[in-house]
This record gives C-alpha cells, sequence and structure tokens, in this order.
C-alpha cells in the first residue's frame, strides 16, 4: 500500500488533487529537464555526475539545459544550471511546470513532479518503490528505479547504509531512461564492468609524485608519494606550503620531520621487512601520526612483520583485487576507465599508476578531464588503484 493511501485510510478522508501555490521565478533557458540529486544520505545515488556526463551529448545538440534544483550547500554537478538554494518551494513549483523530465532522488520535488503529471525518473533504495512512489500523473511516463533486491533482501528503510544499495544501479540505466522518455533517438553506448568502493563524483584524491624540479602543489590534503618518487628537496618544498599526507617505503631524514611535522596530517610507511622500524619508533617518539601498513600479498612475511611492529605500531594490511576479477578485466574488450585518484607528476596529471616490467611508473595517457573515460590498455594498468575506478565496455 502506497504511504499516501495509509494515511488517507487512518484519517478517514478521500485522497484529492494536491495543490501548491506557484511563484514565478525568471528562467533565461526554454527547453530543460530537472534534476534533484541530493536528499537523505541512504537515498542519494553517488553517480549523479556520471548520469549528467552520459546525458549532455545527447541533449545538448537539441537545445536542451539540465537545470539543478536543491538546497544552498548540495554539491554543484559540472554541465548543470544550479539554482540550489536560490528557490522556494513555491519557485520550484513554478520551474517543475516547465520542465520536459524531472530526474530526482526519492524526495519531495519528485511528488511535485507527479501532480504535475510530468515524465520522471526517480531513483529508490531504503524503501519499496511501491509505497513512496509518485502518486499521481501518467504512470506510462513514470520510471521508478531500485536496487535488484533479490535472494531475499529487502530495503533497509535507514537514513544511512553501508554499502549503499542505491549505488548498485548503473548510471546507463537512469541515463537511458530518461532517453526514452523524451523519445530521444540513440543508446547509451556501453554498460558499466566495474564500480570502486572509493569511486565517488565529484571527490578526488591527489597524489603528488615528488620530482626534481616539480613545482608544489597548492592545495591541502594532497598525498605526497614518497614511494614512487623519493625526492626530499620536494618534500621540503610541499610542506613547507600545505598540510600533507605522507607516503613512504623507506626512511626519511628525520630532520625534515621534525620540522615540519605541524604540517603532517599523516604518515603512512609502507614496509617490506624490518628495516624501517627504527624509523617508525622515531616517528611515534616525535608524536607524529603514523600507520604501517603493507600488502596482504605478502603472506610468508605477515606474521614476522606483525611480531615485529606490534610493540610499536599495529600493523595494517590492505587488500589487493580479486585475481579473477583482474583476469576477467584483462581479456575484456573496448574496455575504458574513469578515476578519480589524480597523479601529478613532472607537472602533469594522471589518473592511473602503469605497470612497467613489475615496476609501477607514471606514463601513459593524461588528461584534464577527469570526468571523461581513458582508454584501458591491455597489461598496463596498475590493478591496485581498481578501488578508484569506475570501468565500462563500449560497444564494438
Amino acid at each position: 500500500m502506497h504511504i499516501l493511501e495509509r494515511y488517507a485510510l487512518s484519517c478517514g478522508i478521500p485522497i484529492g488533487e494536491p495543490y501548491i501555490y506557484e511563484k514565478y521565478f525568471p528562467l533565461p533557458i526554454d527547453k530543460y529537464i530537472t534534476i534533484h540529486p541530493f536528499t537523505k544520505p541512504a537515498k542519494t545515488y553517488d553517480y549523479w555526475q556520471d548520469v549528467v556526463d552520459e546525458l549532455l551529448p545527447f541533449l545538448e545538440p537539441l537545445g536542451i539545459r539540465i537545470i539543478q534544483i536543491g538546497a544552498k550547500n548540495e554539491p554543484k554537478l559540472l554541465g548543470c544550471v544550479h539554482l540550489q538554494g536560490t528557490t522556494s518551494i513555491s519557485q520550484v513549483s513554478f520551474v517543475l511546470g516547465g520542465s520536459m523530465l524531472h530526474l530526482s532522488a526519492d524526495t519531495f520535488s519528485a511528488h511535485i513532479a507527479s501532480s504535475k503529471s510530468l515524465p520522471m525518473v526517480t531513483i529508490f533504495s531504503s524503501s519499496y518503490v511501491s509505497n513512496c512512489c509518485g502518486y499521481w500523473g501518467d504512470k506510462s511516463k513514470q520510471v521508478f528505479l531500485s536496487p535488484n533486491f533479490t535472494d531475499g533482501k529487502k530495503p533497509s528503510f535507514s537514513n544511512e547504509e553501508s554499502p549503499k544499495s542505491i549505488n548498485t544501479i548503473p548510471s546507463e540505466t537512469i541515463s537511458q531512461s530518461v532517453l526514452n522518455l523524451l523519445s530521444i533517438s540513440g543508446t547509451i553506448p556501453y554498460r558499466t564492468v566495474h564500480v570502486g568502493s572509493k569511486y565517488t563524483n565529484g571527490i578526488y584524491f591527489h597524489n603528488v609524485v615528488p620530482t626534481p624540479g616539480a613545482e608544489p602543489i597548492e592545495q591541502d590534503g594532497v598525498e605526497i608519494r614518497m614511494d614512487l618518487g623519493f625526492n626530499e628537496e620536494f618534500l621540503v618544498k610541499q610542506l613547507s606550503r600545505r598540510v600533507c599526507a605522507v607516503i613512504t617505503d623507506r626512511p626519511i631524514n628525520i630532520n625534515i620531520i621534525k620540522d615540519y611535522k605541524p604540517r603532517i596530517s599523516v604518515m603512512f610507511v609502507f614496509v617490506k621487512d624490518t628495516s624501517s622500524l627504527s624509523f617508525v619508533k622515531q616517528l611515534i617518539s616525535m608524536g607524529v601520526n603514523v600507520e604501517v601498513v603493507t600488502y596482504e600479498s605478502r603472506e610468508k612475511e605477515l606474521s614476522e612483520l606483525r611480531l615485529s611492529y606490534y610493540e610499536h605500531k599495529r600493523l595494517g594490511v590492505l587488500a589487493e583485487p580479486d585475481k579473477n576479477q583482474v583476469l576477467k578485466l584483462e581479456t575484456g574488450e573496448n574496455l575504458f576507465f574513469k578515476s578519480n585518484k589524480i597523479y601529478t607528476c613532472g607537472g602533469k596529471k594522471f589518473f592511473s599508476l602503469v605497470r612497467n616490467d613489475s615496476d609501477l611508473k607514471i606514463r601513459g595517457r593524461s588528461t584534464d578531464a577527469p570526468n571523461k573515460f581513458l582508454s584501458m590498455p591491455k597489461g598496463l594498468v596498475d590493478y591496485r588503484d581498481l578501488d578508484f575506478f569506475k570501468i565500462v565496455e563500449k560497444a564494438a
């Protein structure tokens, strides 16, 4: 039963047509669809930017814009006209009245769109579609998408989920539903193969690889990858400018640590053996926020490493990609990827580490557009970045 019907039954009153007072809002746009992407955490899809990126090549040639509505502090999706925080509910109703289609999470604007009989695509997660979907309107023009609840799984009915079930809906399914309702010919040219647990639109993990003569990055929170390019001169330059995390697989001059300790948010020390033990001891004695880590592939050495470092610091073991999954990707055809892990090396940006004779290198294709797909050459991409990737297979 729909929640509205439950209320009506409890109150003993019939369900009528809704009315919302509309207030004019000036829009210099004639043709547009609306998107309301953000709401409670469990109901918020993390890949809305991918949906927008997929739609724009179809909408822009037709002169159709995407207007984003919502609260003032909500993230801005690239490629949209932004009205967040500038409209009242009455003005939102006016804006929706001129929309060709409404795309949203399970939130209040979806019910306004339903009352106006707008074509609409709504995605659900923590509740049943039948309980909470738009009640009014032409059902042939409404698409309600939810996770594939199988094997007895049910919605959580919670405001918080981890992992979020809504993220299992492929972005191309949402985008294609929009195109179909708008009667726009064309097909999203790929299918999602993999979405990493740390891949989230709009959040980028910036790694800086120290190189001789490189200029510091004017950004807080970057990770200085001393394990990929050990250059203490650059480390000093970067720490003198900004607060950073430092990742290293060998000891760093302890005087640098002393001088710039307030600028080190955390130091990750990758260990292969006990050669870094004294360095870790020094860091701890200085009060540095230190994490000692290794990869699970060092299975034979793990017991010894745990015992060696246990007295001083718990050893963190990093999981590595599933071999079967990597094999599947290695043998796949027409694979492309996006990454929200950015490597800056030699003044250029890269979005993946690359394998070369078992060594990790920063090379290959680079781009200034992290929202674009990059080719994924077989046998080259290092899959330890897999958690940060979205991988798709494009139609041949």
